[in-house]
């Protein structure tokens, strides 16, 4: 891509996040009862002093010019008692204003964050963790942070401009008709400036978002880095991405340095003219010396101010910049969305059947015209080859994903006609990595569940085979597992998640590889104990060793994306086919 064509993708990459960014903060605190009345007070208080200041110190000034120092104390003691009376008020609005601030921030977050724990987990595998946990914490950070810019710099901002020009021409209609005119160009460069530092922004944000994933990719594969001795490689990587961070950095600050120079050209004109202007309309006697003295402050608080508009739109885009990834987010339209009218399952008996299946991953089909029908009680084994389809079809069946056609059912109701929520309260899942919190033992095992009673949650910790293990450990079940559950081996961790897919109680139950991780004597504890697990419940194991599918009532050999074998255990491996194949292979190694 060429510069110019860089240049024009990053304009409008800028200007439609910007857009997205401003509908939701517009959208949420827009629509806040008092949010506006409250930023409206906040800001006129906060900057009133500003404005009263030069009308009470040149009428003080005036009268002494004329050696009336009883009318000068009068004036002084007046700005005495109005100080007082701005410092009461400004409280009153902070606290009004901090209040539908924190308004406006709770709704946020809490739509972000259930937007984002119901995002496709597509999404998930597609984003780095380090990047989501930055933007899920930095996005309502941000918010509140722009909208007190707002409040506390640009509503002050536009105050200090707009009130002194009134002001000033309601005395005095041509200095104040150049003041306006001069103010404006000063305001119009500040906002095309912005715009002009927009995509070097864009790009900047991009990299440090890159950034953050990265850091995150090698802290979650620590000790594989460590392992195969690639600290400094990393080291070296990262070090590769800080030098591009800060080049971005440097580029978009060369940008703001040039366009400055721009705004300090304009306000010198807009001072020399107003200040020249003010001196000529002094020596016509135009204008009273009271009168020059609160314009000549005026033009102060009207120059500082169109330089602090500049920092205060530099410091807003900043913080657009951070909410536009989440904005993005939240405009983002799932693949898979419970439909308008979907149903809660009743009583489910847990008959699963695929009806005539495609599905096609990445342009490539997984899965044409399946079909499958696994009976209410039935225990299933699924095996196959690396890449068969086996998750997929497990993904199906819990609808972490979507068949491009044909229909998968539960008890004869088409998942997509089923809330999701309904859906998985009723189907319990051990995916082939367990899935564990940063939270003791008890507390992954209650995920399921929350409100067990302890002797449930007894028996399924007796269940998973857990008993023995948790009798080792000082604090028992309420030892911390770390995150992702790495204080835990591998087999430890799975059964752990076995056992809360027992509490669960679900009438189905699904295990995907959930005991590839277990050595050979737990596996078998695991696999005796599935009688009793699967008591009166619709199973179906995913299992890569075939030791663990022989008690099973069916087993299926996916393969090409279709069943090419099925039977019971030993009529597979009379068959002499795929099957017996992998079942003479494993036995030889065992």
């Amino acid at each position: 891509m060429g510069a110019n064509s860089w240049y024009n993708y990053s304009m409008q990459k800028g200007r439609e996040g910007t857009r997205e960014a401003w509908r939701l903060i517009w959208g949420t605190y827009g629509r806040l009862k008092g949010w506006w009345a409250a930023m409206a007070f906040a800001a006129t208080v906060g900057v009133s002093n500003t404005i009263l200041m030069p009308i009470f110190s040149s009428l003080a000034l005036g009268a002494m010019a004329v050696g009336d120092f009883a009318q000068a104390w009068r004036w002084v003691l007046a700005f005495a008692a109005a100080s007082l009376a701005y410092s009461i008020a400004y409280s009153v609005g902070w606290f009004l204003a901090a209040r539908a601030e924190h308004k406006g921030f709770r709704r946020l977050v809490n739509n972000y964050f259930r937007k984002l724990v119901r995002a496709d987990i597509e999404y998930f595998a597609d984003s780095k963790t380090g990047y989501l946990v930055a933007q899920a914490r930095g996005f309502g950070d941000a918010t509140l942070n722009l909208v007190r810019i707002m409040r506390r710099n640009l509503l002050r901002t536009v105050i200090a401009i707009v009130v002194p020009i009134v002001v000033i021409l309601t005395q005095n209609l041509l200095i104040g008709v150049a003041i306006a005119l001069l103010s404006l160009s000063m305001v119009f460069y500040t906002r095309w400036a912005a715009k002009k530092v927009q995509p070097a922004r864009t790009e900047a944000r991009e990299v440090l978002r890159e950034n953050t994933g990265i850091i995150s990719d090698i802290i979650t594969n620590i000790v594989a880095i460590r392992a195969s001795a690639r600290e400094e490689a990393m080291a070296e990587r990262m070090e590769r991405r800080w030098d591009l961070e800060i080049k971005k950095f440097l580029q978009r600050h060369y940008v703001g340095i040039r366009l400055t120079t721009g705004r300090n050209l304009i306000g010198f004109v807009f001072f020399a003219t107003s200040a020249s202007l003010v001196v000529w309309q002094g020596s016509l006697g135009a204008i009273s010396f009271t009168l020059a003295i609160l314009i000549v402050q005026y033009l102060m608080t009207i120059a500082v101010a169109c330089s602090n508009l500049n920092d205060d739109i530099d410091d807003m885009s900043e913080e657009i910049n951070k909410i536009q990834p989440a904005a993005e987010f939240m405009l983002r339209e799932n693949k898979i969305n419970d439909k308008v009218g979907a149903v809660v399952l009743g009583k489910v008996r847990g008959e699963i059947e695929l009806q005539k299946v495609a599905m096609n991953y990445e342009g490539s089909a997984v899965f044409s015209d399946l079909s499958l029908k696994i009976a209410a009680g039935e225990k299933l084994g699924v095996v196959g080859v690396s890449g068969a389809g086996k998750t997929t079809l497990v993904k199906l069946m819990m609808r972490f994903d979507d068949v491009d056609s044909g229909a998968v059912l539960i008890d004869g109701v088409d998942v997509r006609e089923i809330k999701q929520d309904s859906l998985h309260l009723n189907t319990a899942y051990v995916p082939q990595e367990p899935l564990l919190m940063h939270d003791t033992i008890e507390a992954n095992i209650r995920l399921s569940k929350p409100d067990a009673i302890e002797a449930e949650v007894a028996k399924a910790v007796k269940a998973a085979h857990l008993t023995e293990f948790v009798k080792t450990l000082p604090s028992g079940l309420q030892t911390i597992v770390g995150e992702r559950g790495v204080k835990l081996s591998g087999g430890q961790k799975q059964r752990v998640a076995i056992a809360r897919a027992v509490l669960q109680g679900a009438p189905i139950m699904i295990l995907d590889e959930a005991t590839s991780a277990l050595d050979s004597e737990s596996e078998a504890i695991i696999k005796d104990s599935f009688k009793e697990i699967f008591r009166g419940k619709t199973a179906v194991v995913v299992a890569h060793r075939l030791s663990t599918l022989r008690d099973m009532d069916r087993i299926i050999v996916v393969a090409g994306g279709k069943i090419v074998e099925e039977g019971s255990h030993l009529s597979l491996v009379r068959q002499d086919g795929i099957y017996a194949k992998m079942w003479r292979q494993q036995s030889e190694f065992e």
